[in-house]
């Protein structure tokens, strides 16, 4: 099964390769910015061609490609507009529903709809990196694969476009500009209600927490170490106070089987990597909100730790929660990585590396949903194809959750 991870392996590792720092003598500027120009114009080949024109993979395509196909256009007529009103897609958040309706009317072909949105996903990430992540900004790109980029990329076209707001809107409440930051995150609102959290936390993404992260951490590896069960009650009491659809949404994932299994606890690599990161970060705090003015991807870092410490009781957390804050991990590494020597770097790049490999590889021993493949290939399923094999696996994963 493994072999369905090679297409992955191959382009983080082509990613990675372009994002290894090549150092020359202080006397070859010229070359070394045409080098990284270079690497810049392969790293967005490689990003849009691999995201951008992938076929029917994963699980959510079905509900975006059915929502992009009954979606009308300015040029459509009244009776292609009243099937859409009346659909269950009308009901979805009406920023991407608009977001869909112009790129539709521009490009009326799912397959186009999908590279543009892959590239105004690039140029974001792009902007932010290439700002706030020092010489080793490419190596930004592969930390958003690492920590669930290819999810973010494949599956959650209206959380990413609430997600990619809020990692462009940290730019300006860096600079202190917060009404820009709670504009963008207003918008994210309208494309994903997930991203209220970004409202309500805004101000606290400006703090300095350093004592108090330290007690947080003490506190969150003991309810994890003890696999200490508190949030599933929390959660089901609240959800009896908020209107009813959400409260049923959310009951349903936490009494869900495959949502509410509780498989996360245990000290794993990733923990173990965890645990290295945040006292790594920690230790790096005032020096890099001093140098490069980032406390406020330093906190998403913190909170990206803490979501798995505090909340690995369910799995539908752990699986959407940490992604929102990941842009802590995008940003912090490499500015830490950039204030070390040759020999550390080559250390930390071959630990990197082989940690790339084995989080890889686990898109192999996933599902055949994973098998990769893009549009065009003679053959590159169907959606009707694809949609039938989704079928069978979750028929194969309802009953196995019955047994």
């Amino acid at each position: 099964m493994y072999s369905l991870a090679i297409p992955y392996v191959v382009f983080v590792f082509i990613l990675f390769s372009l994002s290894f720092p090549i150092w020359v003598s202080k006397n070859s500027q010229v070359d070394n910015i045409s080098c990284m120009n270079l690497r810049f114009i392969a790293v967005t080949m490689c990003f849009i061609f691999f995201c951008g024109f992938r076929g029917f993979i994963w699980t959510d395509f079905n509900l975006y490609y059915l929502c992009f196909d009954s979606m009308p256009t300015v040029f459509s007529n009244k009776q292609v507009y009243d099937s859409f009103f009346n659909s269950d897609y009308f009901l979805w958040d009406k920023g991407y529903l608009l977001y869909v309706y112009i790129i539709k009317s521009i490009a009326p072909n799912y397959f186009a709809f999908q590279i543009i949105n892959t590239t105004i996903d690039y140029f974001i990430l792009y902007h932010v990196f290439r700002k706030n992540c020092g010489k080793n900004y490419l190596l930004g790109f592969v930390l958003f694969f690492l920590f669930n980029g290819f999810v973010i990329e494949f599956n959650l076209l209206r959380n990413t476009k609430a997600l990619m707001l809020f990692i462009l809107s940290l730019d300006y409440l860096k600079e202190k500009k917060y009404k820009v930051y709670y504009i963008l995150n207003l918008i994210g609102v309208s494309f994903h209600f997930s991203a209220v959290l970004f409202l309500l936390i805004g101000f606290l993404l400006t703090k300095k927490l350093k004592k108090s992260i330290l007690i947080l951490f003490l506190v969150g590896n003991i309810i994890y170490l003890l696999q200490i069960q508190w949030l599933q009650g929390i959660l089901s009491f609240i959800a009896d106070y908020l209107p009813h659809r959400i409260g049923l949404i959310i009951k349903a994932y936490l009494y869900s089987m495959q949502y509410s299994k509780t498989s996360n606890f245990g000290i794993s690599i990733g923990y173990l990597e965890r645990i290295f990161s945040f006292i790594l970060v920690y230790k790096k705090a005032d020096m890099l909100e001093e140098k490069y003015n980032v406390r406020v991807f330093i906190n998403c870092f913190y909170f990206f730790i803490f979501t798995y410490l505090f909340c690995s009781e369910l799995n539908i957390v752990i699986q959407r929660i940490p992604l929102l804050f990941a842009s802590g991990y995008y940003v912090v590494y490499p500015l830490i990585v950039d204030n070390w020597n040759k020999e550390k770097k080559i250390i930390f790049y071959l630990i990197f590396m082989l940690y790339l490999l084995l989080k890889v590889l686990s898109y192999g021993s996933n599902n055949e949903l994973c098998h990769y493949e893009m549009f065009f290939q003679d053959s590159a399923l169907t959606y009707e194809e694809a949609s039938n094999r989704l079928y069978r696996f979750k028929m194969k994963a309802l009953s196995e959750e019955m047994k």
